[in-house]
């Protein structure tokens, strides 16, 4: 027979023989444990299907947290996404070389100071086996659909305290049990939900007070919870929590210095997380990698883009990575924020879905783990019947620029002006089938034919001569060349570190002297000399902004690369695993156009 235990783990509803208690009454009680038939333990999982969902309801609050149910040695198992446990639960996830084990840190749970969790990893996300976990706790976790249900004991909060520290501020509450905590964080704002009550004269007496980093403080009590919104002075500041017992307390630190925990945490096979803060010159960063092994052959790297059927599109990364059904992602190209295109180098499968633009750096990549970053050049040339030739500047690009640019399906299936008085002529194969001239920008949408491409001339230079029926050519090179080895490539700039050296040469690529001085949230990417990939994000420094593109290539040059490309950064700047971002907040993050995923085959 199964033991209660695994009657409240399952859920009342997913039983046949229901004998005492209506279906849905049983199937919504927290409370009770719904009768079961005397099948064998090994019927009864014949009969129920894991079912695994992405919401999970603590104490009546529901979560947008993944779980999962899985069936293992003929019992019943379920995970939880380990950046759900950070998020829901406030749970410390701990560095570990074992992918197939986490070890967590929560409040020292009685009889040890920590747990070491089996961890089941999909191609999405990374489960933390909690079946045993929840049960030390004392908890009831019932499955529902697409739901988990988890039953705490209520919980107490007994006190409250504020303290400045050097390096800002501690917000203090002792409990009196283990209770989960999420927090939600935006630029200036966090919100503290604690699966706890406290009393009215705990609230009366607590004194909210300026400090470093914290502004106010304001309290709602809510049905079985409290929320605590902590307003800050700075929109740099982020919370980290610290959980302890003994007697129960959480420590929520805000850090006006670029202090984060270091953490080493092998995710996969083949994807390892890292976070430190890193010293260069006398500024300290938070820096947030993943360490990518392309030889692994679980792993798979693509471009991954908002809109697959057209060039015009942006979206969150969170978004765009949950939609690509990856494991992992970093932003990746410019484009341009109004009409939402890009402005540089995107390349699927050997397919140019938009061109490079500049000379600007740029990495490509195939499935063999190689790997190639340098500044990149697109040579198109267009010869006529007449022997007469015409350079094309830019393919399928939102970069817009006096003289002739070609347009494919990869852009779309129509074209729409992006200047005033262009010329369009559609070629068919290699054959001129019209030429129309348009007016103004933004209007009209004129079809780019499925086995040809649309020429568009811009500027007041001579119009190209030439005529309906005539015939073309088209010959297309790299540099340097990509078309035999490497069928994907992305591109931004500027290159950072060539051969272990930093070449960094911005005015060279054509960024504007504000870009180069610019002190920001940067992204990067790197390939280290043994052949591992790394992507890095890297926020404000120690009582400042961001890294300047020389402290960057510095700083990817400390993280071991000896070739290295800078990617979009400010507010495009994110690093994804497993459904969350690593490195900020989503509502501090702007929506993209284009990144790099990771796939995992687990």
């Amino acid at each position: 027979m199964l033991s209660l235990f695994y009657i409240a783990l399952l859920g009342a509803g997913m039983f046949s023989g229901i004998n005492a208690l209506p279906v849905n009454a049983c199937e919504d009680s927290l409370t009770e444990v719904c009768p079961v038939s005397t099948m064998s333990e090994e019927e009864f999982l014949a009969q129920n299907l894991p079912a695994q969902g992405n919401q999970i309801i603590i104490n009546g609050q529901t979560l947008p947290i993944a779980w999962k149910q899985w069936r293992e040695n003929n019992q019943l198992r379920i995970g939880i996404s380990d950046v759900g446990l950070v998020s829901g639960f406030g749970v410390e996830l701990l560095s570990t070389a074992n992918p197939t084990l986490q070890p967590i840190q929560w409040y020292g749970i009685p009889r040890q100071t920590q747990w070491t969790l089996p961890v089941q990893v999909t191609s999405t996300a990374r489960y933390v086996d909690v079946t045993e976990w929840v049960q030390e706790l004392g908890w009831r976790m019932v499955p529902q659909g697409n739901m988990l249900r988890l039953q705490a004991p209520a919980s107490q909060v007994l006190g409250m305290r504020q303290v400045q520290e050097a390096w800002g501020d501690r917000f203090l509450i002792a409990l009196n049990q283990e209770t989960p905590i999420q927090i939600n964080h935006a630029p200036g704002k966090t919100v503290i939900t604690l699966g706890a009550v406290a009393s009215s004269a705990l609230f009366d007496a607590f004194e909210s007070q300026a400090g470093n980093a914290i502004d106010s403080i304001k309290f709602t009590p809510e049905s079985g919870r409290t929320q605590i919104e902590i307003n800050l002075k700075s929109k740099q500041v982020r919370p980290q929590i610290l959980t302890a017992n003994a007697p129960y307390r959480v420590a929520i630190d805000f850090h006006l210095d670029a202090y984060i925990p270091t953490k080493r945490i092998q995710w996969a096979p083949g994807i390892q997380w890292r976070q430190q803060t890193v010293t260069i010159g006398s500024s300290q960063f938070p820096v947030f990698w993943l360490q990518i092994d392309p030889q692994n052959p679980q792993i798979q790297l693509r471009p991954i883009r908002t809109n697959t059927q057209a060039a015009s599109g942006t979206s969150p990364l969170v978004t765009l990575a949950r939609q690509s059904q990856v494991a992992a992602a970093i932003n990746a190209g410019f484009f341009n924020r109004n009409n939402r295109l890009p402005l540089g180098v995107i390349r699927d499968n050997g397919e140019w879905i938009s061109g490079p633009i500049l000379n600007r750096g740029a990495i490509a990549w195939n499935d063999r783990g190689q790997f190639l970053i340098d500044r990149l050049t697109l040579t198109e040339t267009l010869t006529t019947q007449s022997s007469q030739q015409y350079p094309i500047l830019y393919l399928n690009s939102g970069y817009v620029k006096p003289g002739l640019s070609r347009y494919t399906r990869a852009w779309g299936s129509t074209y729409t002006p992006l200047t005033d008085n262009e010329t369009l002529i559609s070629v068919n194969g290699d054959r001129v089938i019209s030429q129309t001239q348009t007016t103004q920008a933004g209007t009209g949408q004129f079809s780019i034919p499925p086995q040809g491409y649309l020429l568009v001339h811009r500027g007041q230079d001579l119009r190209p001569s030439i005529p309906p029926r005539s015939r073309l050519q088209l010959q297309t090179t790299s540099s340097p060349d990509l078309t035999s080895n490497y069928p994907f490539t992305l591109g931004a700039g500027p290159l950072l570190m060539k051969n272990g050296r930093i070449v960094l040469d911005a005015q060279g690529e054509s960024f504007s002297q504000a870009f180069i001085r610019q002190q920001a949230s940067r992204s990067a990417i790197g390939l280290t000399s043994n052949g591992q990939l790394i992507i890095a994000a890297v926020h404000n420094r120690s009582y400042g902004k961001g890294p300047t593109l020389t402290e960057m290539a510095q700083i990817m040059q400390h993280l071991g690369t000896v070739d290295a490309l800078n990617l979009d950064g400010g507010s495009s700047t994110g690093l994804y695993l497993g459904g969350e971002l690593l490195d900020r907040s989503p509502r501090s993050a702007a929506r993209i156009h284009n990144g790099l995923g990771i796939f995992l085959q687990p």
